[in-house]
């Protein structure tokens, strides 16, 4: 059975040798709520303006996990939670040292 189980292993991966990463050693992401009032909005139309809005970071490469259109008034209302690395909310949070900002600091 472990020849067999080796034999498949080496065909599925093309006979290289793989390491899996610990889940320790996995990078996480922040997790950022955001609030759109109005019509439904896709999340690409939304992370185009955010790139537009914000040349510090590569905004495009967020990952969108979740993305719901509320009727809460008369209007729609979009709710979008994108995830992140650490880096770029370091520089939203002000962390990284010569970063701007998305916001200025509170006085």
């Amino acid at each position: 059975m472990v020849k067999a189980n080796r034999a498949l292993s080496n065909t599925l991966v093309g006979r290289r040798t793989t390491n899996v990463v610990p889940l320790a050693e996995l990078p996480r992401l922040v997790r950022a709520t955001l609030w759109i009032p109005g019509p439904p909005v896709d999340a690409e139309v939304v992370l185009h303006r955010l790139q537009g809005q914000n040349q510090w970071g590569r905004v495009k490469k967020w990952l969108v996990f979740h993305h719901e259109v509320k009727p809460e008034t008369a209007s729609l209302d979009n709710l979008f939670v994108f995830g992140f690395g650490m880096d770029a909310a370091k520089i939203i949070r002000g962390e990284r040292a010569g970063s701007t900002t998305c916001c200025p600091p509170s006085t």
